[in-house]
């Protein structure tokens, strides 16, 4: 996993996970020998609770979006192959 998809996970964790979640990333990446990067993941801080609502919240209908998209696309597909 790339360090943009680990900082996503971070901010997507719920709020009382966030501090130790964050502190294990810089940890392992100062143990890689990633000093620099480590200081800087150190300092991300935790989300006010209405920013994390709103990604929650918005990531929850992202998936419903691209649900119900995979859903149209599969049943145009199925009308396609009965087709004549």
């Amino acid at each position: 996993m790339g360090l943009e998809e680990e900082l996503d996970r971070l901010y997507a964790l719920p709020l009382n996970e966030f501090t130790a979640a964050r502190d294990d990333v810089a940890k392992r990446l100062r143990g890689e020998g990633e000093r620099e990067l480590a200081d800087e993941v150190k300092q991300l801080r935790k989300p006010p609770i209405a920013a994390w609502l709103v990604n929650q919240l918005g990531d929850r209908q992202l998936g419903g979006v691209l649900a119900g998209a995979a859903r149209r696309a599969a049943r145009a597909r199925t009308a396609c192959v009965r087709s004549p």
